[in-house]
Formats: C-alpha cells, structure tokens, sequence
C-alpha cells in the first residue's frame, strides 16, 4: 500500500474519495466569482485551469489572480493546471512557454499541487517536478491521449456490436 499524499489538509490515497472541482473563468471577477458555490459545495480541492484565464501569460496578473484565489478558498486545497491545446486545452504553448508558466506559478505561492503534462521534454519535466519539491507542492502527471482513447471506444463499440450478433446467431440454433 502507497503512503497517502498529504495536500493541505487532506489526504490522498486514504479515507474516502476525494471531490474536485473547476474552475475555468477567463477572468480575476469570474474566477472569484466561482468561489462562492465552490465553498458552500464543500469540495475537497479546487482546479484551477488557468488555461482558460485570459491573462494567463501575463506573470505578475497569473500570480495576483492566484494569490487572491488562494485566499477566498480558505483551507481547501487547490490544483493549478495549465491544459495545452494538445492534450485538450485552451492555448498552445511551446515547451519553453509551458516551463515558464509552471516556474510562475511556483513562483506565487499560492498553489498545493501543480498538474504537469508527462509528455513534455524529459529534463525539463524533472527540473520542475524538483522545483515544485522545493515549493512544497505536489506534482500531479498528467497525459491525455485523445486518440488512443478514440480508438479504444471504437474497438470496444464494435466489439458490442459482434457480441450481440453472436447472441443473437446463438438463439436461433
């Protein structure tokens, strides 16, 4: 059994599952806007997806937008997760680009875990990962392959398909 992962004040990996939810607003007064359901739902981290904040590149606005989130959500852990447009996102990004935004993001303070797309340029993945360890700030990995997962539910679709013909061959003998 793994050890449980501690993010801010609860654990990953014991007890119950844990309830996450996003938010996506594109800018500071719809982002905090999103905070007062968020609270009153009670979940157990909050998403930030800052792909889809339009002063995303801009650091200082990221970083104060980050900082005023962190403190209208109080004890509930929040995930800062950049999407680039090819793992589902809203912006395309170079490696480069993305890097800096997960340094800014460290840089701000305000986040418990920082979500990092796997499929990146290998040294610079590891640099951040231990530069998020030195934050303080557990890493999630993340790896959203669009097309494997098509291709999966069009073998199983037909796969069902095959099934019931065979069923149905089988009741007429």
């Amino acid at each position: 059994m793994q050890p449980a992962i501690k993010l801010r004040n609860i654990e990953l990996g014991s007890g119950r599952p844990k309830l996450a939810v996003p938010i996506t607003g594109t800018t500071i007064n719809d982002i905090l806007a999103a905070t007062t359901p968020i609270l009153a739902a009670q979940p157990d981290v909050v998403e930030w997806r800052i792909d889809f904040f339009k002063d995303v590149i801009n650091p200082e606005k990221l970083k104060s937008a980050g900082q005023q989130l962190r403190q209208a959500l109080g004890d509930i852990a929040l995930l800062t997760t950049f999407r680039t447009k090819g793992e589902g996102g809203e912006l395309a990004l170079s490696d480069t680009e993305y890097f800096k935004l997960c340094e800014t993001v460290l840089d701000g303070g305000f986040t418990d875990a920082l979500d990092v797309e796997r499929y990146h340029d290998e040294q610079a993945v590891k640099q951040i990962v231990a530069a998020a360890h030195e934050h303080q700030v557990v890493v999630i990995m993340s790896n959203h392959d669009f097309d494997k997962r098509r291709r999966l539910l069009r073998s199983l679709s037909a796969l069902l398909v095959w099934s019931i013909m065979v069923l149905t061959l089988l009741r007429w003998l």
